[in-house]
Parts: structure tokens; C-alpha cells; sequence
């Protein structure tokens, strides 16, 4: 480990067989545009992008302006479409690195086409009910008339992110926003834009809803191995997080004594032996621990000691006598025949995986491996 003795091993190789296996799935006529939001759902963006170019994925998708920017600096030429989140503020960068975005409004479609010094490539997004980002579908055929007289945009398709917190008790729902879409769309076309890409399929819908892949979809959560249950389409998914490791930096005996007459942080009725590692709150971990919270050391489930600090961990090393100065401290992973799996860990924080990956900070180191 270099620097800070913390590290997130990425398995590069398993989101390349989780994007392989969407493919499988949706065949030949649809593409991937392969989800990478939030620095690739935590996972590290300039590792992930050229694996999954390297397996043959041609399309990108991207929640922010730097995570497109990463993936061009490690030599991607793929195509990349930029959700809603920049202004036209942005345009030299979005001209320099050959970036596609997204329409919302008139307004903003009038902006962009006055910054840019050259055509740019552009998607609208419809609104099909998640009143997020997106054109309301009874406005796309005006956006698109307006688009029509400005000289600097080229419109290439239309796409949407429907709403499906639940997909598999969701098909009329499902099935409504889709209709929706189709609508938008005819508007769209009626006011003379022809759209060589359409799309609404998100991780939900390519593991529910095969008949929604059209022309393109565009997961993301699934090429992380997070996917729903239950759903009608199956994936062998593995997972991207490998292993979450740190090192101990301390070992020392500490009794009652040494604290008193105060209290010491934690319960110390006895003499104890304890151990400090360099991950805390400021990594993600939870800022009050969760009484069952584990890592292992030594291939032991051992507890994590309150309170948890912005950037150190206290471990109850009593029962691992042999832990010593540099040991190892797997935080999510395997250790010996011992594991603490993501979805601990997400729990103890109060989360659910998706929720706890994505919002791992990028000061972390990544690494690759793969297996």
C-alpha cells in the first residue's frame, strides 16, 4: 500500500463479465452505454472505463463533466454521454474531449448552441414520470422544432430514466412510462428530428423488461454486481469489490488504570489489548458504530471499538494475541476462511450496498485486480 495504509482492491475483470453478460442478454441489436456515474459507483472511473473498452464496450454514460474528463485522459475514444449536470459554462471542455449532451428545455438547448464554436452532438432526455431531468413529453415536440433552427446542435437520440424502485411487481407502471416515451418521441420526429438511438433501460429495466431495450440501454448498478431480485431476466453478476483492506499502525496493552479517575472513550473494565488501523468516518465508515461492526485480523471477526474518528479506527485485538505492528485489517473481504461481506458492512452504516459503494470517497486508493 502506498501512502495511507488503506486500499479498495476493484475487480476489473468481474464488472468486465457483468457488462459482458448484459450484452449476452440484450443482443446484438441494442448497445451498451455502460453507466459509470459517481467516479463509477466508487469503484474508480479511470480503472473501470479502459477495462470495460478493452471488453468491448464502445459507449459511456457519465453523472459529471470529471468523470467524463477521466475517462478521455486514460486514452478512451468511446463515445460519452453526459447527463444532466453542467452548464454551457462548460462548452470547451465538452468541445476539447468530444462529449454528447443532454437537452432538457428549450432554454437550455438555445445556451448551449450560443457557447458552442462547433457542431456538438446532443441526446434529449424525456421525462416519462420521475419529474427529474427531461423535457415533459407534451414539450418535446417545441423542443425539438426549436433545435431544428439552431445551427450548432445534432441531435442523435432521445432517452429517459423511468422510474422503477421496485421492477419486478412494477409492469404497468413500467409499461405506461414506456408508452410515454413512445409518444415523446413521435413528437419529436413529427417536428422533423430523426432519432438513431433510442433508450430507457436502466439496470432495472434490462433485468425485468427485455422488450425495453430498443435501440441502446444504459445500466449502471448491475456492472457492479449490485442487480434486483427475483426479476425475469437473471445475470450472473459477481461483485466489484474484492477487498477493502487496511494495516494496523499500533498495538498496545491498556488497562483501567491508565485512565483513571476518568472514563476511557470505550467500555474498559479490564486489561485490554487494542489496536489503531488509518480508516475512519472520513472513508466512509459510520460515524457512530454499530454494536455488531467486525473486520478481521489474523482470519478473526474482531469488534471495532467507539468511537469511530475522521480517520482512525480502534480494533479489540484481546482475543488475537499474535496481531502485531503492519498486520492486516480486512475491512470487506476475505481473510482465511473468515468474511465480512459489503453488505455488512452497508447495514452497519445504515445503508444498502448501492448507497454505501457509491458514496466511498475517491481519496481511497484503487487498485486493480483481476480475477
Amino acid at each position: 500500500m502506498r501512502g495511507r495504509a488503506l486500499q479498495l482492491e476493484i475487480d476489473v475483470g468481474a464488472i468486465c463479465a457483468n457488462a459482458r453478460a448484459v450484452m449476452q442478454a440484450i443482443g446484438p441489436n441494442a448497445r451498451l452505454f455502460a453507466c459509470l456515474k459517481g467516479d463509477a459507483y466508487g469503484c474508480g472511473i479511470s480503472l473501470v472505463a479502459p477495462a470495460l473498452c478493452g471488453a468491448g464496450v464502445r459507449h459511456f454514460a457519465v453523472g459529471s463533466l470529471d468523470d467524463a474528463v477521466a475517462i478521455r485522459q486514460t486514452g478512451v475514444d468511446a463515445e460519452i454521454l453526459l447527463y444532466p449536470n453542467c452548464l454551457p459554462d462548460a462548452v470547451e471542455a465538452v468541445e476539447a474531449y468530444g462529449l454528447t449532451i443532454t437537452l432538457n428545455s428549450v432554454e437550455e438547448a438555445s445556451a448551449w448552441n450560443s457557447a458552442a464554436t462547433r457542431p456538438l452532438t446532443a441526446f434529449i432526455k424525456i421525462d416519462v414520470g420521475g419529474l427529474r431531468a427531461g423535457v415533459m413529453p407534451h414539450a418535446a415536440g417545441h423542443l425539438a422544432g426549436a433545435v431544428r433552427r439552431l445551427d450548432k446542435l445534432i441531435v442523435v437520440g432521445a432517452y429517459a430514466h423511468l422510474h422503477l424502485p421496485d421492477p419486478v411487481r412494477m409492469r404497468p407502471h413500467a409499461l405506461h412510462q414506456l408508452e410515454v416515451f413512445h409518444s415523446a418521441v413521435r413528437r419529436i420526429e413529427d417536428a422533423g428530428l430523426a432519432l438513431h438511438t433510442r433508450m430507457v433501460s436502466g439496470t432495472a429495466a434490462v433485468m425485468q423488461f427485455p422488450e425495453m431495450d430498443l435501440d441502446a440501454v444504459d445500466p449502471g448498478r448491475v456492472l457492479f454486481g449490485l442487480g434486483f431480485a427475483g426479476t425475469t431476466r437473471p445475470l450472473p453478476l459477481r461483485p466489484a469489490i474484492r477487498r477493502w483492506a487496511s494495516r494496523l499502525l499500533l498495538v498496545k496493552e491498556v488497562a483501567p488504570a491508565d485512565v483513571a479517575p476518568h472514563r476511557a472513550p470505550f467500555e474498559l473494565n479490564k486489561p485490554m489489548r487494542i489496536g489503531l488501523a488509518p480508516f475512519g468516518w472520513g472513508d466512509g465508515m459510520p460515524r457512530r458504530l454499530h454494536p455488531d461492526a467486525r473486520v478481521l485480523v489474523h482470519g478473526k471477526r474482531i469488534p471495532l471499538l467507539p468511537p469511530s474518528h475522521f480517520e482512525h479506527m480502534r480494533l479489540d485485538l484481546t482475543e488475537v494475541s499474535d496481531a502485531s505492528y503492519g498486520d492486516e485489517v480486512v475491512i470487506v473481504g476475505q481473510q482465511g476462511d473468515a468474511a465480512v461481506t459489503l453488505s455488512e458492512v452497508a447495514a452497519w452504516a445504515g445503508k444498502d450496498d448501492l448507497h454505501f459503494l457509491g458514496t466511498l470517497p475517491r481519496h481511497i486508493e484503487r487498485v486493480a485486480v483481476n480475477d
